[in-house]
């Protein structure tokens, strides 16, 4: 019968709008040339079932049924996260970051130490 409280699979939801590419049959796409488009861009609106996307056509205005689209961004919500939330476990904690550190040496160990002059205003004035 299965579980009794199942956790929902919400890894296939879109945003409405979403941009994809459909993918264009090879009998419909025009012989003979090679660089001739694969995939047209289409806009989510909907889905029908878990594999049969509707996707709106901005060049027809009409809506397609497909189940070959290809989105370019992830799914709202991650695996991972369904994972932890599933088992309840908590996030895995990301690389830690020390902050950056100065490292200042002391002009007294470098041996050379009062080999320069100080400057003074008279180096930083323009010539008349």
């Amino acid at each position: 019968m299965g579980a009794a409280n199942p956790v929902p699979n919400l890894y296939s939801f879109r945003k409405f709008g979403e941009p994809g590419w459909v993918h264009i049959p090879k009998e419909r796409r025009v012989q003979g040339e090679n660089f001739a488009p694969r995939a047209i861009k289409m806009y989510f609106i909907g889905r029908e079932s878990s594999h049969i996307h509707l996707m709106w056509n901005p060049e027809t205005q009409k809506e397609v049924r497909t189940a070959s689209v290809t989105f370019a961004s992830a799914p709202l919500l991650h695996a991972s996260i369904e994972r932890a939330t599933a088992l309840h476990l908590p996030p895995e904690p990301g690389p830690t970051l020390s902050p950056p550190q100065t490292i200042v040496e002391d002009p007294s160990e470098d041996g050379n130490a009062g080999s320069a002059a100080p400057l003074s205003d008279d180096d930083f004035s323009l010539p008349e």
